[in-house]
């Protein structure tokens, strides 16, 4: 345990102990595999469901704790993935056979939304909801034709080491179905060097890698190679728009101390194909949208992102949004550890809250000034 203590601390000031010296630019996605060599299956259908997560126990009985319902449009490859509103929220997904985006829309009290722009065809930055939906009825092209192993699909891989150093060991019932049939995600120590690649880039000496420094150690000593973390299993089949499709599957989280201690139970409530026509999977900005664009991440640069504001409905290409003289002045190149989408979005709220408040006390002292001289 303490080797692997050392090697973890010696690969991250390797990769990012020089990044204040570093900049951003053209540059490629680093970690997950982007899953460019994908075949776009012939599969075409929508499907809504409902999914819950509930904390189980040996001495207790299940207690809800998250329930979610969906809308899953699938049409020859592409996808879009919708979350009804939780929490005053909207949330959507869509991969165009190039990149992944999502956004999180908060209601039009907010005069901005935000999105993450992230490269292949691995939706990384899903919420773990979307995630699992993705996995059972939309993963088949990355996973089965592509040949990719998948992280662990109900943990971030940016912020969960764990959801990367587990080995997925996928069974599939047929070609002709749109996800695994069951899949154990294992415990391995040895893929702690990629792993930690896959996450969130944080600059040294920060407290949130001590903090991860010390949760790696406490993984380490938690969890034995060969450990089964999480295992998923589809319940009950049924068919449309050519492919079989789970009609409900199970998701079981164990710890050693625990055992299996969450569940998360899956199931369609109403589905229908479109053999007849295209589906449409298109999401498109559709107002004032700060952008967190992870084709431009690097961990040799030590780079999560850029972002910028899309204010015109259309999702700009990379070259775009590197070096368009219009985008270029509204990129951000962002330091490791700075805040994410939702911080830097309140603090847009309060600046726009603020500049009226500053600017109309000068006005109207100008104006005062202007009467008395006439008078």
């Amino acid at each position: 345990m303490r080797l692997w203590g050392k090697s973890y601390l010696k690969i991250w000031k390797s990769l990012f102990g020089t990044y204040w010296r570093k900049h951003l630019f053209f540059i490629l996605l680093g970690g997950v595999n982007s899953g460019s060599a994908v075949v776009a299956s012939e599969c075409s259908f929508v499907v809504e469901g409902h999914l819950e997560a509930r904390f189980v126990s040996r001495d207790s009985p299940p207690t809800i704790d998250q329930q979610r319902n969906f809308r899953l449009a699938v049409d020859h490859g592409r996808w879009r993935i919708d979350t009804l509103a939780v929490d005053d929220k909207s949330y959507a997904a869509a991969f165009d056979g190039t990149n992944v985006y999502e956004i999180v829309d908060t209601g039009p009290a907010q005069k901005v939304a935000w999105a993450y722009i992230t490269p292949g065809a691995y939706p990384v930055h899903l919420n773990w909801d979307k995630r699992l939906e993705w996995f059972s009825y939309a993963s088949r092209d990355y996973l089965y034709t592509g040949g990719n192993a998948c992280l662990m699909p109900w943990e971030s891989v940016r912020e969960d080491l764990i959801a990367n150093l587990c080995i997925s060991k996928l069974n599939w019932r047929s070609a002709n179905d749109s996800g695994p049939d069951r899949a154990d995600f294992v415990f391995d120590s040895a893929l702690l060097e990629k792993g930690i690649t896959n996450m969130y880039l944080l600059p040294q000496g920060s407290k949130n890698l001590t903090d991860r420094e010390a949760k790696i150690q406490s993984l380490l000593k938690e969890y034995t190679n060969g450990f089964v973390v999480g295992h998923y299993e589809v319940k009950a089949w049924t068919n449309a728009g050519g492919c079989s499709l789970p009609a409900r599957w199970l998701v079981q989280r164990s710890s050693p101390a625990l055992g299996v201690n969450y569940e998360i139970e899956g199931g369609i409530t109403r589905l229908s194909e479109h053999s007849g026509g295209p589906v449409d999977t298109a999401l498109v900005p559709g107002r004032m949208t700060l952008v967190r664009d992870e084709r431009f991440r690097s961990v040799e640069r030590g780079a999560n992102d850029i972002h910028y504001i899309v204010t015109n409905n259309v999702w700009p290409t990379k070259l775009e949004a590197s070096s368009n003289p219009r985008t270029q002045s509204e990129l951000v190149l962002r330091p490791l550890g700075a805040q994410r989408p939702k911080t830097l979005f309140k603090s847009l709220i309060i600046i726009l809250f603020l500049v009226p408040i500053i600017i109309l006390p000068m006005v109207r002292r100008k104006e005062s000034k202007s009467t008395t001289t006439k008078g």
